[in-house]
């Protein structure tokens, strides 16, 4: 299916625009915590305030151009294999934990998407799943699902 560059960037304008505005309804649902010790609605709500005005800056911006639209063809590979691959990580972190939903994500989308090659994707991958890892556990604190086996 072909479309305009245009029309494309517009739709996907109202679609961060939308995506800012559920954020923010869910953020204001949650604890915004106090003044120096902020809650867990606050990030969120943040990001989503930034997010809405940019979305309506990109809209504008491109609601106003006046250049030929450009034809671009909807739906390619790249776009596909990452959608499924945030789609299977999501179904998996549970189930397998961090370190092989992690690793097989970003192992994928290297190989796939850049010049790096399988090995090199592959060590990519396992040396920020391990720098994560001791991020995450080790210096803020927050455990993460472990393997489903243990060592």
């Amino acid at each position: 299916m072909k479309t305009s560059v245009r029309r494309l960037e517009l739709a996907v304008s109202v679609a961060m625009f939308l995506l800012a505005v559920f954020m923010i309804w869910q953020a204001w649902q949650m604890p915004g915590g106090m003044r120096g010790m902020l809650g867990p609605g606050s990030l969120p709500l943040a990001l989503a305030a930034l997010l809405a005005p940019t979305a309506v800056i990109i809209f504008v911006g491109r609601y106003r151009a006046t250049e030929q639209p450009e034809e671009t063809e909807l739906g390619n590979r790249p776009i596909v294999i990452s959608i499924l691959a945030v789609l299977g990580a999501g179904l998996l972190f549970e189930r397998v934990g961090f370190i092989i939903s992690l690793g097989a994500f970003l192992f994928i989308l290297l190989w796939m998407l850049s010049r790096l090659g399988w090995w090199r994707s592959a060590l990519a991958a396992i040396v920020t799943v391990i720098v994560a890892k001791f991020i995450f556990d080790d210096l803020l604190g927050v455990t993460l699902p472990p393997l489903p086996f243990s060592f």
